[in-house]
């Protein structure tokens, strides 16, 4: 009896050890995944320096302040406008930077017609076939009408430009009905039949 009652307590044992072993490898896998994965990127994660978040606080306010300015004295193109008009220069500079194989250590300049590609592509992905009628919300409903906002952060001293950029540079991008709206229409499955001649000579004699 008193063996039985052993070798009972020894199997129960045995299971809570495989109970603990296995969360222990559990726990050690995890490790070794999330080393493998996320070490290189744990910089990102590290607290930036008060003076760095400072300067980047600073930067946004000073953002924000100007783009209520420029709304108060131009009311055709809202606020968020010019918020995504900067995103998609920002997305600019990053593709001419890629393209040269540089690092983005000064900003790229970006032409006219590179900036309405961009913002063609980066709207394309952010809004899919929302695209125009969210631009249209913002008074973005030509090239020309990026031009205008372009030029008022440059106005405002939010951008910067070059002696030979001007506003005639978005004039003739591309129409907003082919870029946005014609990607997501549905293939015509149903083409209309040609008049037979018989018909057609019935309703001349008629």
């Amino acid at each position: 009896m008193a063996n039985f009652m052993i070798g009972k307590a020894a199997r129960y044992l045995t299971k809570q050890e495989k109970t603990l072993i296995s969360l222990v490898l559990l726990i050690l896998l995890f490790g070794v995944v999330a080393q493998r994965f996320c070490w290189k990127n744990l910089d990102k994660f590290k607290p930036q320096p008060k003076r760095q978040q400072k300067e980047q606080t600073m930067q946004t306010e000073n953002f924000d302040e100007k783009i209520e300015q420029i709304v108060a004295r131009d009311a055709r193109y809202g606020r968020d406008a010019y918020k995504f008009i900067r995103e998609v220069l920002a997305q600019a500079q990053k593709k001419l930077a890629s393209n040269k194989k540089i690092q983005v250590q000064q900003p790229q300049h970006v032409s006219g017609q590179e900036l309405l590609e961009t913002m063609r592509q980066y709207t394309l992905k952010e809004f899919g076939p929302m695209g125009r009628y969210v631009l249209a919300e913002w008074g973005i409903l030509r090239c020309e009408d990026v031009g205008e906002v372009v030029f008022n952060m440059v106005e405002a001293e939010i951008l910067s430009k070059r002696r030979q950029d001007v506003q005639e540079d978005f004039a003739g991008g591309f129409d907003f009905e082919e870029a946005f709206v014609k990607p997501f229409l549905p293939p015509t499955k149903l083409r209309q039949k040609p008049r037979a001649r018989s018909d057609a000579g019935k309703e001349t004699r008629q």
